[in-house]
Formats: structure tokens, sequence, C-alpha cells
């Protein structure tokens, strides 16, 4: 007789290992695919809150410089107020030995009526008594340093008989009066 061997508890067995086996595998790839998913979700997250931050930042450092930037705009515009004002009072200030020197070569005769300086111009209005100081006048002018030759305006008498005349004076060069 033939013995007979039974299989099937080895079947059973081996069927039960492949099938554990095998939820193994499917459970621990849904487990991976679970973990891939929750961290990509996490670092989506990460990524949008910190450029949120980064925006909420920008903003506040802009309204920071905005509120900086108006008193230091204003502190230049005084700045350069200031340095606009130095520069006018220096190119003024450049013309007091000029003025000193026209009036010590003053003839006695003559005497100034109006006194106008505008820009690189200074105009000499006045009135002499005898015509001969006009021409002393003339020539004393011409001598003056950083002045041109004086250019002569309308010459005329008035009614008590003086002589009115109108002279101009421009500075030797533009950038310095």
């Amino acid at each position: 007789m033939m013995h007979q061997v039974n299989f099937l508890p080895w079947r059973e067995r081996r069927q039960r290992r492949c099938l554990r086996f095998w939820v193994l595998i499917s459970v621990g790839s849904l487990l991976v695919m679970t973990l891939a998913w929750l961290m990509t979700r996490l670092t989506l997250e990460n990524a949008n809150h910190i450029a949120a931050l980064h925006a909420a930042a920008n903003r506040d450092l802009q309204q920071i410089l905005a509120q900086r930037e108006k008193p230091l705009r204003q502190a230049l515009q005084q700045a350069n107020n200031r340095q606009q004002w130095q520069a006018r009072h220096a190119r003024t200030q450049a013309w007091q030995p000029r003025l000193q020197a026209v009036a010590a070569r003053f003839p006695e005769q003559a005497w100034l009526t109006e006194l106008t300086w505008q820009n690189t111009t200074l105009t000499l209005n006045g009135q002499t008594t005898a015509f001969t100081a006009l021409a002393d006048l003339n020539d004393a002018l011409r001598e003056l340093p950083g002045l041109k030759p004086a250019k002569a305006g309308k010459t005329g008498r008035d009614a008590q008989g003086r002589w009115q005349f109108t002279l101009r004076l421009e500075g030797a060069d533009a950038a310095t009066p």
C-alpha cells in the first residue's frame, strides 16, 4: 500500500506565508506612500508659511522704509537748500571787494542813485556835477580787477543841470562774480 502524503497543511502554511508577505508588502507600500504624501504636504505647507512670513516681513520693511524716507528726503532737501544758499551767499560776498574798489575810486563830484546787481552784471545809476567826473569814473572802473570795462548806458542832463549816467559792468567770468 501506498502511503499517502497529505500536502494540505503544508500548502495552507505556504499560502498563509505568501498572503502575509503580500499583505506586508501592500501595507508597507501604502504606509510609504502615505508618509511620502504627508512629507510632501508638510513641505508645501512650510514653504507656503515661509513665503507668507517673507511677504509680511517685506510689507513691514516697506512701511518702515516709507516712514523713514520722508524725514530723510526733507533733510536732504534742507541740505540742498542750505548748500544753494551758501553758494549764493559766497557769490554775493565775492562782490564785496569789487564794490569797495568801486567806492574807493568814485570821484567826489559823482554819487550813485541806484546800484543793481543781477547774476554777473553790476549796473550803476548816478549823477555828477561835471562831465569830466564821468570820464574819470569810467577810467577808474576800467582798472578794476575781475570786471570787464564799463558799458555806458543812457547819459543826459536833468532839470538842475546835473549829468545823469548809467554804467553796466560785467564779471570777467560767469562762474566767479
